[in-house]
């Protein structure tokens, strides 16, 4: 980690990682660490504080990352610029991607960590933490859609385009005139869905999915989410 606080803080949290409560963890982080540890994420902090709701991520337990301790329960990582699709095929990924940015969208399902404003995420089936992206971050989420993070609607849309055009469904050799319609009618399909980047703490009271792109982030587990309400100035959760 880049953060000598946040560094330092990890060293002295290893000793809390089994414990069942997180009591210690807490007066651990006292404000004057969170004011140094959070200082790079002020914009979030104002929009958590004036959604009163936050960002999750569901992810694995850090242990296989050679810079965390085991079971980390705060860490910063790194937002990377070309995620690989997990079952959308990768050329339908990019020009998914192109379709975004014509529309002038820099968050991307290519650029971007999936974020839900929903804390229980129980079907993400890893542990759940809270993510403050570093200022200067970019946002993309969907009015009509608050749930797979568009992966449906889009797959719907390359079977349909797939049946039309008799394309292999992972075919890498589309032509580029079919490229430019695949493009086309994918940015159709966003602005039905009702894309947005603007209004983020609507998007965390109405319980949307939103795509985070930037540099990185700093993760909280779940655990702390009591701490850190105290530490904004949040209210109680709001049910969405």
């Amino acid at each position: 980690m880049r953060y000598r606080e946040l560094t330092e803080a990890k060293r002295s949290l290893s000793k809390y990682e089994n414990e069942r409560h997180f009591n210690a963890l807490a007066n651990f982080l006292s404000k004057e660490k969170l004011d140094k540890i959070l200082a790079p994420c002020s914009e979030i902090l104002q929009v958590y504080k004036n959604a009163n709701g936050f960002l999750y991520r569901g992810m694995k337990p850090p242990d296989a990352r050679p810079s965390l301790t085991a079971k980390s329960s705060v860490f910063v990582s790194t937002i990377r610029k070309n995620r690989k699709p997990v079952a959308i095929p990768s050329a339908y990924h990019t020009l998914y991607h192109k379709a975004f940015l014509d529309l002038g969208f820099e968050a991307t399902r290519k650029n971007s960590i999936f974020t839900s404003t929903r804390g229980t995420a129980g079907s993400w089936g890893s542990g759940v933490y809270i993510i403050f992206p570093f200022n200067g971050f970019k946002y993309t989420w969907f009015e009509e859609q608050s749930s797979e993070y568009l992966y449906y609607p889009l797959e719907s849309l390359i079977d349909n385009f797939k049946a039309r055009h008799g394309k292999d469904y992972n075919d890498e050799s589309l032509s580029p005139k079919l490229k430019v319609k695949f493009i086309e009618e994918a940015k159709q399909k966003l602005k039905e869905l009702g894309i947005i980047n603007e209004n983020l703490e609507e998007a965390i009271q109405d319980g949307k999915e939103v795509l985070i792109a930037g540099t990185k982030y700093i993760a909280f587990r779940m655990d702390l989410e009591k701490h850190l309400r105290s530490y904004i100035g949040m209210g109680v959760p709001h049910e969405v």
